[in-house]
């Protein structure tokens, strides 16, 4: 029953404190850029942030090799905090760093709709993009994760009914749980929730409304 509102991977966000360097980077990777926006950064993910600024810089690119899309994002803060999150292994699959295995394989299965392969978690759609393949690596990081660290620092997925998938968090042991926000991206009416895993990585769901 969740997992058939969620739709597909969005994309993988990735926080940069030095936005011209990592755009070149990612172009040079096969990417192109789709759109950049001025977005309004909403107060409430202050909790998450080194500094909160009122807006930040978004660079939107897409895969020209099927590998998912990126959502680059520049605060304009002073935080150089290397991102404990998420790590690129190639062109489709990430490395996810937990402080709980078995919660946040509980959640990638029956949430979101991964298939499990010994440590390899699998998430297949017909569109290209919406797949990615995820490696969870244990680790006993103490410090919380920000959401301005650099480097990938969440995973976003595309949903219907978000407000019945918030109400569903707590019991997969998800935390830190922003109640879900509207916001205009690139002229695109959407709904956004933000919440930590049970390991402590960040995880966004997003709908479109009209």
């Amino acid at each position: 029953f969740i997992k058939k509102m969620i739709f597909g991977l969005s994309h993988l966000t990735f926080c940069s404190n030095n936005i011209s360097h990592d755009l070149q980077y990612f172009i040079d990777c096969n990417y192109k850029e789709s759109f950049n926006d001025n977005v309004y950064n909403h107060k409430s993910k202050s909790k998450f942030l080194s500094t909160y600024k009122e807006f930040h810089k978004i660079y939107f690119l897409k895969s020209q090799t099927n590998g998912p899309n990126l959502e680059l994002i520049d605060y304009s803060n002073n935080n150089s905090r290397k991102s404990n999150s998420y790590k690129l292994i190639n062109n489709n699959s990430i490395m996810m760093f937990s402080n709980d295995y078995k919660k946040d394989v509980n959640f990638l299965t029956n949430f979101i709709g991964f298939n499990k392969n010994g440590n390899n978690f699998t998430f297949k759609r017909s569109i290209p993009t919406w797949n990615i393949n995820i490696k969870i690596k244990e680790n006993n990081y103490k410090d919380e994760n920000l959401i301005d660290d650099i480097g990938f620092v969440a995973l976003s997925f595309l949903c219907k009914n978000i407000n019945d998938l918030e109400d569903k968090l707590i019991s997969y042991s998800c935390y830190d749980i922003l109640p879900n926000y509207r916001l205009s991206v690139n002229k695109r009416k959407l709904k956004i929730l933000i919440f930590k895993l049970p390991g402590g990585s960040f995880c966004e769901l997003i709908e479109s409304i009209k």
